[in-house]
C-alpha cells in the first residue's frame, strides 16, 4: 500500500443568517439547501399548507425531518430556474 498525502482545502464555510420574516406574506418558500432551510428555521416557522419549493431531492429530504404535512415540490432537474417554473 501506498501513503496519500493531501491538504485539507476548505472551500466555503456556512453562515446561518439570523432573520425574521412573515411567511404568511407568501405563497411559498424557496429553499436552495439543507443548511438555508436551517438558517430559515432558526427564527422562522414554516406556517400549514404554505408550498415549500426546494432545489432538489436532498433538500426536500432534510426539509421532510422538519416538516409533518406542508406540501414539498422540486424540479426534474435542479436549479433555479426550474423551481421558479413550478411555482409559476
Amino acid at each position: 500500500t501506498s501513503a496519500i498525502n493531501y491538504i485539507p482545502l476548505p472551500v466555503y464555510e456556512t453562515q446561518f443568517v439570523e432573520v425574521k420574516i412573515d411567511p404568511k406574506e407568501y405563497d411559498a418558500l424557496l429553499f436552495f439547501s439543507p443548511s438555508g432551510v436551517t438558517s430559515f428555521l432558526k427564527q422562522n416557522t414554516i406556517p400549514p399548507k404554505i408550498i415549500c419549493c426546494c432545489i432538489g431531492e436532498t433538500t426536500a429530504a432534510f426539509l421532510r425531518t422538519k416538516l409533518i404535512s406542508n406540501p414539498i415540490i422540486y424540479p426534474e432537474s435542479p436549479n433555479a430556474y426550474a423551481m421558479l417554473n413550478l411555482v409559476s
